[in-house]
């Protein structure tokens, strides 16, 4: 896997509700108003939500273990809704269901030096815990938020959620909307040389992992694996990237 490939997402945007995600007022980070981006709509918030994100987890988490890749040992427990509320309360942002279900499943993954540590990929970010969740934002927010003018760059990173992050970059949850990709409001982007659309949902971002690692060619990233990772990431999310 091409970890820091470059790549042409829809809506690269070059450059960067004062709410916590427990409803109180959050920190006042920037002096900037908050531009009014199309409202994210919302999942039914039923069980069959939650349940179908856990089953894809399940099946990425029992994927990478198939190969040999330890990946569970390190995974947290899951974080239940008050719990999540009080551990994410530096968030200035309500927390969609999606983000609800991801840390309803697994607490992130706990970081260790060790050669023999699995990370849990999604693609080329590692899941997060609320705490280093909380460590990246501050990090994103000193850098890409320094040089983003909400309301020009399509999207408010201050209330993009960054669930999974790995050396610089973020893969994060626009938790306020978004008018990078109006088509699929509810987009994952990736935070890396730019803000761009990478996934068009969660559950068609989990789709293409597991395919990528289920696939003979992910382990060795061969010659073809270019051209592989990108039929997979086409399937599951048509269109995301420009051939430009």
């Amino acid at each position: 896997m091409l970890r820091r490939r470059a790549l042409a997402p829809i809506g690269l945007a070059t450059g960067w509700s004062t709410t916590g995600c427990d409803g109180q007022d959050g920190p006042d980070r920037m002096s900037n108003p908050m531009p009014r981006y199309p409202i994210i709509p919302p999942l039914s918030g039923e069980p069959a939500d939650a349940a179908r994100i856990h089953a894809l987890l399940e099946e990425l988490r029992s994927s990478f273990e198939a190969i040999g890749q330890s990946v569970s040992v390190d995974l947290q427990p899951p974080i239940n809704w008050n719990e999540l509320s009080q551990r994410c309360s530096w968030f200035p942002g309500t927390l969609p269901e999606e983000i609800r279900a991801l840390y309803g499943w697994r607490g992130g993954q706990k970081l260790r030096p060790s050669n023999s540590f699995s990370p849990f990929w999604f693609r080329d970010m590692i899941f997060a815990t609320p705490e280093v969740a909380h460590d990246e934002y501050e990090s994103m927010m000193q850098t890409y938020g320094k040089y983003s003018e909400p309301g020009t760059s399509g999207v408010d990173l201050r209330t993009c959620f960054p669930f999974a992050a790995f050396n610089g970059g973020w893969y994060v949850f626009p938790c306020a909307g978004q008018a990078i990709d109006p088509v699929h409001p509810r987009s994952i982007f990736c935070v890396f040389q730019g803000i761009g659309a990478y996934f068009h949902t969660l559950e068609s971002m989990l789709k293409a992992c597991i395919d990528w690692v289920k696939h003979p060619e992910y382990q060795s990233k061969g010659r073809i694996w270019e051209e592989v990772e990108m039929e997979i990431w086409q399937l599951h999310n048509p269109g995301v990237f420009s051939r430009d």
